[in-house]
């Protein structure tokens, strides 16, 4: 993969909604004096902006390079159902992935998890590969224990005990217990 992929996700991490400009007079802002001052054309010169909405490619297989999983992907952004198939069905790829790749859909999928995790891998190593098979499997695990841990927090605070707690949320009652305690909660 090369930096065209990293540079886009590194953009796209940090990217707000586009304000619709579709030329250059409308991005910096001077459609209007342009029209005003037609003198102005002759030394600004309007470039149209072409854009792509990399959510909504139709056909990602039309690229040759990384750019096919990873936009590919992004389909699936807000389905967590439909991301796991996907990382699932093109598993020779995104199971032995490059550093930068693993970063541009860690930026992608706006994860700072996933980000951190590269950095967590990487300790001073030049170049890695990393599993985002494995990687997706242990953020849906982190949300289901994050899920139980927030019911359990508001079972207690509803009065129920700790037994009570731990039988609704399937968890061991040591466990729900440390949850209880390292909460905010007040007793």
């Amino acid at each position: 993969m090369g930096l065209d992929l990293l540079t886009l996700a590194s953009f796209y991490y940090d990217m707000k909604e586009w304000d619709a400009a579709i030329d250059l007079y409308d991005m910096m802002g001077i459609k209007a004096e342009v029209e005003k001052y037609p003198l102005l054309k002759q030394y600004i010169s309007n470039y149209h902006i072409n854009l792509i909405d990399a959510e909504r490619i139709e056909k990602p297989e039309m690229f040759r390079t990384d750019l096919h999983e990873v936009l590919g992907m992004l389909r699936y952004r807000g389905d967590k159902s439909g991301l796991q198939t996907y990382v699932n069905d093109n598993e020779s790829y995104f199971s032995n992935l490059d550093q930068d790749s693993y970063y541009a859909i860690g930026s992608f999928l706006k994860s700072k998890r996933l980000l951190k995790k590269i950095e967590a891998d990487n300790q001073g190593r030049k170049e890695i590969r990393l599993n985002m098979c494995k990687a997706l499997e242990e953020l849906y695990e982190d949300g289901i224990e994050q899920g139980k841990r927030d019911t359990a927090i508001n079972l207690k605070r509803m009065g129920l005990t700790l037994d009570q707690i731990a039988q609704a949320v399937e968890e061991n009652v040591s466990v729900v217990r440390v949850w209880l305690e390292g909460s905010k909660l007040k007793k």
